[in-house]
């Protein structure tokens, strides 16, 4: 063997052992390498709204290829993600908000205004898919001084959290000017339907009890003509007692819920037609400055 190729071969073995011990730790195995850069270390991913915790992930994270928004998500975030889509369905005074970095040398091929905005849109929709409200949804971006790449894949730079929800700047004087709001219900049942704009008023309603508690609220059941008089004054009832176990399993106070069956005596529509039967089958929620006491006399 030549001379000079023993010399150099102790010499530099060290500089190939090296260079492979980062080719696997950094590439192959996927753990980041500090060795040839300075990248910031990402933060433990967490899904948390103040002292609950949704997702707690650690060392997981969801990654987006280098200039490219099709995320990779491992199956432990992908998991809680229905969860918090079932979060933000039932806390109507909150949003979310998801904010996902940029390296600035990627390239932007997307209709965003920056590629960031694009990975956020992305994990929007996931969301939404999970039936996630998407307008209580927002995203945001932000640029990575020193973004980590491991296998062309971004690591870490997204993060969800939660906020108040702007949908809901209802103040006392704005509360008092709904005069009602009505709840539909199925013919011949206690089963009725809740669209969002319903479930954020009734929001804006416990807030607005929490802040007044000399107010009260009155629910009026009514029907259409289907049965006897008699079991549609039971059923207006039994109507007003469902929607406020409703309210109440939302956190607005029982004792300032009353309730008040009309039965079929105050039709909105004629009952000839199935349509304005339909609109008959409600109860009406009122809101009112006047005390518990004052609101049971005349009830």
């Amino acid at each position: 063997m030549n001379k000079g190729l023993l010399y150099f071969i102790p010499r530099f073995l060290p500089l190939l052992l090296l260079a492979g011990g980062y080719w696997y730790v950094c590439e192959l195995n996927e753990n980041g390498c500090s060795c040839l850069a300075n990248p910031d270390k990402p933060k433990p991913f967490v899904i948390a709204d103040e002292d609950t915790v949704l997702l707690r992930a650690g060392n997981e994270f969801i990654r987006f290829p280098e200039s490219g928004t099709k995320p990779k998500i491992p199956d432990t975030i992908e998991r809680a993600l229905p969860d918090v889509a079932i979060y933000l369905q039932n806390h109507l005074n909150k949003q979310l908000k998801i904010t996902c970095s940029y390296g600035k040398k990627e390239k932007n091929n997307t209709i965003m205004p920056d590629l960031g905005l694009a990975r956020a849109e992305v994990l929007k929709q996931k969301l939404v898919n999970l039936n996630a409200p998407e307008d209580r949804i927002v995203i945001a971006s932000e640029e990575a001084p020193a973004p980590l790449y491991v296998s062309d894949y971004l690591i870490g730079g997204v993060d969800f959290s939660f906020m108040p929800n702007r949908l809901l700047p209802f103040t006392v004087e704005t509360m008092l000017q709904n005069d009602s709001v009505t709840v539909f219900y199925e013919g011949g049942t206690t089963r009725f339907t809740m669209p969002s704009e319903t479930r954020i008023y009734l929001e804006n309603l416990r807030q607005y009890l929490l802040q007044n508690p000399m107010a009260a609220v009155v629910l009026y059941g009514h029907t259409d003509n289907s049965n006897t008089d008699a079991y549609n004054l039971d059923l207006g009832s039994r109507r007003c007692n469902t929607l406020k176990a409703f309210m109440v399993n939302m956190g607005l106070p029982s004792n300032r819920i009353l309730t008040e069956s009309k039965g079929e005596t105050q039709p909105l529509y004629p009952n000839t037609l199935e349509e304005g039967r339909m609109r008959n089958r409600r109860v009406v929620i009122k809101t009112t400055i006047a005390t518990h006491t004052e609101k049971t006399e005349q009830h």
